[in-house]
């Protein structure tokens, strides 16, 4: 009887070494690494449950990016076409958008405002760094070029703890002015946040080759000018281009290797090299971004969260990798589609609210629809008039018949304004059929 039971036991434990090492090798991880990824999984699923105050706070800030009229079943577009359907009088010509507003993106933004952003714009002059620039992706690269001439490249003992509230970027930059010298997890979340206090969107972008091991840190900012995300490496002084547009991690991770292979492709110095990095290939980054993943918020140094908080760690973190990689054991969440990953900021959506006709003229209701954090008031220019700032999510219009053009854009609160919004119709006095 005994024996009987001993051969159970030992078939048993031998199951489950089956297992892990099924397991091991499916993940591309070692038995303790395999014990210690699933733990961290089952771990962060306890504290999930523990801390969802947290994550129903993250939710609230999140919801008062989408700003305007409530999203409607269908898409602005099919809805200007509707128009065009039920009045013989409307004929749509164009409606031009880049974008459409991605619903539900988890990201929360530090505000430029607080404290410690207005101290380091203040201390450090930022506005005067940036003011020769012509646009704002200039003054950008001006920025970034004065953040990676502040300290060589190194280890060196921090003045705080990354990503906590005792960051505080000012204390960084001037320990590096005296000769502290920061790795690129510093120089990455350093730039974020003097990108933050000029009011530009940013945020941290992690590069590995296999998908476990951090290798490289960098930040990547939107731009209104080029209307999408970019990568700004202020610890290697470099950004990747194609065509001489500026690529995010996204594009490198999953059309790099094809986009190398072009003369087109250059990776572009805003500053001279850190010494410590001065004979580096820079080509050997390039490998660095078979998998990347972002944090899913920048305001690490404002609102402090408990460890294991779904509103932060892997439950707040996306990922995307070449197909190549293989299946990771994380419990980050994984995001291929590029619209999602590389998500549009600061964008507008123009909707048809209503439309009648009375008399010689037609009345046009339109609602404004759209997703920043750092909106002011929406810009909005009808035919050849004169720019309306609007604030409020509603606009009616009275026109004539003929060709019309609405244009609608944020205006953001340092004064830059997001990408256009056009829609481009014609209005006939000849009806066919009865007024609505």
């Amino acid at each position: 009887m005994n024996l009987s039971k001993n051969k159970k036991i030992i078939v048993i434990i031998t199951a489950i070494l089956a297992l892990c090492i099924s397991f091991s090798i499916h993940y591309n991880l070692t038995p303790f690494s395999l014990f210690y990824a699933s733990s961290r999984i089952l771990v962060d699923h306890i504290l999930s449950y523990v801390h969802e105050d947290e994550l129903i706070e993250a939710k609230h800030i999140v919801k008062s990016y989408y700003i305007g009229i409530t999203k409607a079943h269908e898409t602005p577009q099919s809805l200007w076409e509707k128009l065009e359907v039920e009045y013989s009088f409307f004929k749509l010509l164009e409606y031009t958008s880049k974008f459409e507003i991605i619903n539900d993106i988890p990201f929360v933004y530090i505000k430029p405002n607080v404290p410690p952003l207005l101290n380091l714009k203040k201390e450090y002059h930022l506005d005067d760094i940036v003011k020769s620039g012509q646009n704002e992706f200039e003054k950008m690269m001006l920025l970034a070029k004065w953040l990676g001439t502040r300290w060589d490249h190194g280890t060196d003992s921090l003045p705080g703890i990354p990503k906590t509230g005792s960051f505080n970027p000012s204390e960084v930059i001037k320990a590096g002015e005296h000769g502290k010298r920061f790795w690129c997890d510093i120089a990455a979340e350093t730039a974020i946040l003097a990108a933050a206090a000029m009011g530009w969107p940013a945020r941290l972008i992690t590069l590995s080759r296999d998908g476990y091991k951090w290798e490289h840190a960098v930040a990547e900012f939107w731009s209104n000018d080029f209307e999408k995300w970019f990568l700004v490496d202020t610890d290697f002084n470099v950004i990747f281009e194609y065509n001489s547009v500026p690529l995010s991690a996204y594009e490198l991770c999953h059309f790099g290797p094809e986009l190398q292979k072009s003369p087109n492709f250059k990776i572009s110095r805003f500053a001279p090299p850190k010494p410590s990095l001065k004979n580096r290939d820079l080509t050997k980054l390039l490998p660095l971004f078979k998998y990347v993943h972002v944090d899913m918020r920048n305001d690490w140094i404002v609102r402090e969260l408990s460890r294991g908080s779904p509103a932060g760690g892997d439950f707040a973190t996306w990922w995307t990798a070449r197909p190549d990689l293989g299946p990771i054991l994380t419990g980050k969440i994984k995001v291929d589609k590029e619209n999602r990953f590389n998500w549009p900021v600061n964008i507008t959506e123009i909707y048809p609210i209503s439309f009648s006709r009375k008399q010689e003229y037609f009345v046009l209701t339109i609602g404004l629809r759209g997703y920043s954090p750092y909106f002011a008031s929406w810009f909005l220019q009808i035919d050849d008039s004169s720019p309306i700032l609007l604030k409020k999510k509603t606009y009616v219009v009275e026109l004539n018949s003929g060709k019309h053009t609405i244009e609608a854009k944020m205006l953001l609160f340092n004064n830059n304004l997001g990408p256009p919004t056009k829609i481009a119709f014609l209005l006939s006095e000849h009806l066919k059929h009865g007024v609505h």
